[in-house]
């Protein structure tokens, strides 16, 4: 008995298992470190059963077409998908069980093999290799457990039986055949190399537990010892609390005993040190009542500093408010005035397009149309001003203006829109200045009586609209009043700063940008001039500004009379240049009922060679952004050797510099994009064409 229990003791614990919740972690860490091991053992499990494929070829082939049927139709493929399952979730719960299943295959796929040869031959000895690189292979790179690895190699074992027994034809007469001897052989070959493999996937397994097992003491113990470190120093700070709570008491009770000792000294000292003492007391009562009453104004001081300080946070916070909310909802009616107009022109573009449409139905949405599309044009210019006066960009060009005639062309321009609402618009020029000239900026003039004109008829429903100017000593003064619903007093300055309006709700009922009197600000303040309103809630608008007169203003200069180039053509050749497809037709359609030839070009390099091939254009009209050559370039190399033919400068661009740009490099007059078939026609009149 002593012996067989020193033998038990001697052998090794195949039990390999820890309690549940370290079973599991265990299991968890050791799938996770095995995948790539597992998937390399694969790699090299084809790329052997491949090679040696390539060698049945010579070795063995009267067994040729068995063997390759078991390596690259059963064997390879198997292994392939499991490489690829070996990447998903399943893979992980059942790991050891594919894990078998593949070793098992692998195994009997060269079991297989072995049968079939004969055991004289070479190919036999080549299999026998092959079986002991796939037992090596079992039991050193897939990481089956001990276990595991036991059902599988009695799985290889038990396969070769069956097929030896069924391949061969072994029978018990035939057990002093050779093939019963390389039977027996085989099996105890077989049982001495799964014995060692066993041993060594035994030693592996528990290694492995071993180490981790080693792993979570030394994980455990650091969290104890962690633990154990943290107590010990919330015990130091209780120590240290409990030392400063004594060490202050000591101060306390070091204090009362020094005021006992000086009771004690004051109850034996003389009269006259108590009658020195008391004055000194008194004295420093005094001091001490001074220190008080300064201390106390200057803590008056510093409230009323800092109460100052936060009434002033608190305004700016205010206003900080104020301008998010104002810029928020200025925000949405930038989007609002943008797809508002858009819906109306993609709206009704579709609606034109239906063949059952009578005429007043096409005439009605041909207005609404192009309703929409000046009230965008509007918007988006009123934005681009709004930009341009933020940053600077504007240049203003002082030149000879006529300002009745100003006036009368608005005067004109917004008489439909005052018809459509009843209202009276009525201009107001002194009869001794019908033929006044102001040096100025025409274009910028023109905008801020343009925009005060429009901001009067939207606000007025009933009554009419006066407007005019006149002349004083060193300032001329326009003025734009209406009877509409007028501006509260407390709204007269913030009207006109950037993303303010009287009313920013979204129930506003006037369309607009809201911008208008921000850009008439800027753009007065780029001429010299000022702006001041009088109006009330209910009581109509007033709006005053004035402008500097600068040398060279007249009052009696004559009409200027238009610009003629030419003698009337009655159908003139023109040269379109201009790269975009929509344009160049649109411009083609209005010209083809009046032009006898319209020539065109894609880029300003074409628009050069066309007028050098055909000296018979009589006008051109000049995109000013083309590739290859831009319109400036174009229009300097035409000029070069046609000085005398006119060309208008066709752009979307909308600055100043620009427009002053064209005219330098000798364009002769400037249309800006988008423009009517009315607008074109003007141009061609004005430089003789058309009558």
């Amino acid at each position: 008995m002593h012996v067989f229990s020193y033998i038990l003791k001697a052998l090794p614990d195949f039990r390999f298992r820890f309690d549940e919740q370290t079973e599991r972690l265990f299991l968890a860490d050791y799938i996770g470190k095995s995948q790539v091991v597992i998937r390399a053992g694969y790699f090299l499990c084809i790329f052997l059963y491949a090679i040696f494929g390539l060698l049945d070829i010579w070795i063995v082939p009267e067994t040729v077409n068995i063997a390759w049927f078991i390596r690259f139709a059963i064997v390879i493929p198997i292994l392939l998908f499991t490489i690829i399952v070996s990447f998903t979730d399943f893979f992980k719960r059942f790991n050891q069980i594919i894990l078998i299943v593949t070793s098992a295959i692998v195994g009997l796929g060269i079991v297989v093999m072995i049968a079939y040869s004969r055991p004289t031959e070479l190919g036999y000895k080549y299999y026998y290799s092959g079986l002991m690189l796939v037992i090596f292979w079992i039991y050193t790179f897939i990481r089956l457990r001990f276990w595991n690895s036991i059902i599988a190699a009695l799985i290889i074992t038990l396969g070769y039986e069956f097929i030896a027994i069924f391949i061969q034809h072994l029978t018990a007469s035939g057990i002093e055949s050779k093939n019963m001897m390389v039977f027996i052989n085989n099996n105890f070959f077989f049982i001495s190399a799964n014995i060692i493999g066993l041993w060594a996937s035994y030693h592996i397994e528990k290694l492995q537990r071993s180490n981790f097992l080693q792993n979570r003491i030394i994980i455990d113990e650091n969290v104890r010892i962690q633990n154990f470190s943290d107590m010990l120093m919330h015990k130091n700070e209780e120590i240290l609390a409990q030392s400063a709570m004594i060490e202050s008491q000591s101060k306390r009770l070091f204090e009362q005993n020094n005021l006992l000792e000086e009771q004690s000294q004051s109850t034996r000292g003389k009269n006259e040190e108590l009658l020195v003492l008391n004055e000194e007391i008194r004295t420093k009562s005094k001091e001490l009542s001074q220190a008080n009453i300064e201390l106390e104004e200057k803590v008056q001081e510093r409230t009323e500093e800092l109460q100052k300080s936060n009434n002033e946070l608190i305004i700016s916070r205010d206003k900080a408010q104020a301008s998010d909310l104002l810029k928020t909802a200025f925000m949405n009616n930038i989007s609002h005035e943008v797809r508002t107009p858009l819906n109306g022109i993609m709206g009704f573009g579709s609606l034109l397009t239906d063949p059952n449409l009578t005429t007043e139905e096409r005439q009605q949405y041909n207005q609404l149309l192009k309703a929409s599309g000046n009230r965008l044009i509007n918007t988006i210019t009123d934005y681009m001003d709004i930009s341009l006066i933020a940053s600077g960009n504007i240049e203003v060009s002082h030149k000879p203006v006529n300002v009745p005639d100003l006036l009368k062309e608005l005067q004109t321009k917004f008489r439909d829109s005052c018809d459509v609402k009843n209202l009276v618009l009525n201009l107001a020029i002194p009869a001794e200045l019908e033929h006044f000239t102001l040096i100025t900026d025409a274009e910028l003039l023109r905008k801020i009586i343009d925009c005060l004109l429009d901001n009067a008829i939207k606000f007025t429903s009933l009554g009419s609209i006066t407007f005019g100017y006149s002349v004083k000593t060193n300032t001329i003064d326009f003025f734009v009043i209406d009877t509409g619903i007028g501006i509260p007093p407390e709204f007269h300055e913030r009207i006109f700063e950037p993303f303010a309006q009287e009313d920013i709700s979204d129930t506003r009922g006037y369309e607009g940008s809201g911008l208008g009197l921000s850009i008439i600000s800027g753009f007065l303040k780029l001429l010299g001039g000022e702006i001041c309103l009088e109006s009330d809630k209910g009581q109509g608008a007033s709006f005053f500004f004035s402008l500097p007169m600068e040398p060279g203003t007249t009052e009696e200069n004559e009409p200027i009379p238009p610009l003629v180039l030419h003698a009337e053509i009655i159908r003139p050749v023109v040269l379109v240049a201009e790269d975009d497809l929509s344009n160049d037709l649109y411009m083609e359609i209005i010209l083809k009922s009046f032009a006898s030839v319209v020539f065109t070009a894609a880029n300003g390099k074409e628009a050069v060679e066309k007028c050098r091939m055909h000296p018979e254009i009589s006008l051109v009209l000049m995109d000013l952004k083309m590739p290859v050559m831009d319109g400036f370039e174009a229009t300097r190399q035409i000029k070069s050797f046609r000085k005398e033919l006119p060309i208008i400068a066709i752009t979307a661009y909308a600055f100043s510099k620009d427009k002053k740009k064209a005219l330098e490099i000798g364009c002769d007059d400037f249309l800006l994009k988008p423009f009517s078939k009315h607008d074109l026609l003007e141009k061609f009149k004005k430089f003789g064409f058309l009558g």
